[in-house]
């Protein structure tokens, strides 16, 4: 790698993967000092909390659909939906509210996303056309901000 892979490489571990300067140090074999230099010229603290900040969003408008997926679920008699399933649901917007206040990482934001759109999907297959459009409309609001 050149240095502007390195820089790049060290950065993404830093802002993305929440590494310390001294874990990225050992990983890609460069020097403390050279790490906080490029921390401070390329001012990925600023980097970090903005990409913190998408998460918590994201996290945010995620809460709000399962949220109201789930009362549209506990209201309507169309589906045959039982205590279990109703329960799972609620679990996983509870998983999704603590990953949310917590200093969360897009990491468990997609396992929870995944895990969600695959109990749908297995659950109540004729609503994942729903599912997709919501997602979608999710995808296209994230895009226009």
């Amino acid at each position: 790698m050149n240095k502007c892979q390195y820089t790049e490489e060290a950065r993404k571990l830093y802002v993305f993967e929440n590494k310390t300067l001294t874990e990225i140090s050992k990983l890609l074999g460069i020097s403390l000092n050279t790490l906080s230099r490029w921390k401070n010229t390329f001012d990925w603290e600023l980097d970090k909390q903005k990409y913190n900040r998408k998460v918590k969003n994201v996290l945010e408008i995620l809460e709000t659909k399962i949220s109201e997926l789930l009362e549209e679920l506990e209201k309507t008699s169309v589906f045959d939906i039982s205590e279990e399933d109703l329960k799972k649901l609620k679990i996983l917007k509870e998983t999704l509210s603590a990953i949310k206040k917590s200093e969360a990482t897009l990491e468990n934001y997609i396992k929870v996303m995944n895990d969600f759109v695959d109990f749908i999907s297995q659950k109540y297959p004729e609503r994942k056309e729903e599912l997709a459009r919501i997602i979608q409309d999710f995808f296209d609001y994230l895009e226009a901000k």
